[in-house]
Parts: C-alpha cells; sequence; structure tokens
C-alpha cells in the first residue's frame, strides 16, 4: 500500500497561471489522485493510501492537465526502487516541470 504525504513544486511548467498536477498509480489497474493547482515552491498536502496488486509493476506518474493541449508527463517513479515501511521522497523532472513528491509504502494488515 502506497501513503501519499505530499508534494512540491520545485519548478512550475505553465507561465500563465498555477499547474493543475494529478497523480496516477500504476499498480496492476490504473488509479488517479486529483492533487489540484499548484505553484513554484508550492507545497501541497496528499491525503490517501492506494493498494498495490500483487505481480504487478508498480510505479507513479506525475501528471500536469492542460485544458487545449495535451497533458504533460511531467515523470515517473518506480516502486520497487524505494524500501518497505520508510518516509520516502522522489523528485520527477521533464525540463520544464519538476516536483518532489512525499509518500510510504507500507505493508497492508491481513
Amino acid at each position: 500500500m502506497i501513503q501519499f504525504d505530499s508534494i512540491t513544486c520545485l519548478k512550475q511548467d505553465d507561465y500563465t497561471g498555477k499547474d493543475n498536477i494529478f497523480l496516477i498509480i500504476n499498480n496492476g489497474f490504473p488509479r488517479t489522485i486529483e492533487v489540484g493547482e499548484i505553484e513554484n515552491l508550492q507545497t501541497k498536502q496528499v491525503w490517501g493510501y492506494v493498494s498495490l496488486a500483487d505481480n504487478a509493476r508498480h510505479s507513479i506518474e506525475v501528471w500536469e492537465k492542460d485544458e487545449i493541449s495535451p497533458n504533460d508527463l511531467i515523470g515517473k517513479i518506480y516502486l520497487q526502487d524505494y524500501t518497505i515501511g520508510r518516509d520516502q521522497q522522489a523528485v520527477v523532472d521533464n525540463g520544464s516541470a519538476s516536483y518532489k513528491l512525499w509518500f510510504k509504502i507500507v505493508e497492508e494488515s491481513q
């Protein structure tokens, strides 16, 4: 299970307004979490837990939603690179935007 904490905008994608961010958790079936509007150096709480399906390649994608053009993938975090039970930080960067995500991978109670 992934326990989300917060996300920080290190470098904003949009120049005309705030970025509108959402996460896609790939865990056997995709799940979307709306973060909402965020701007440079702002941190927002991301509430929630997402169960992880067995035998799936787990990842978190950070996206910036656009009204007119296609949405922008800022980056992907592969969860097999992280340790269960520890607070984690990951930075994603696509050259025009950069975000830091805080989360924890926890074991589900039986």
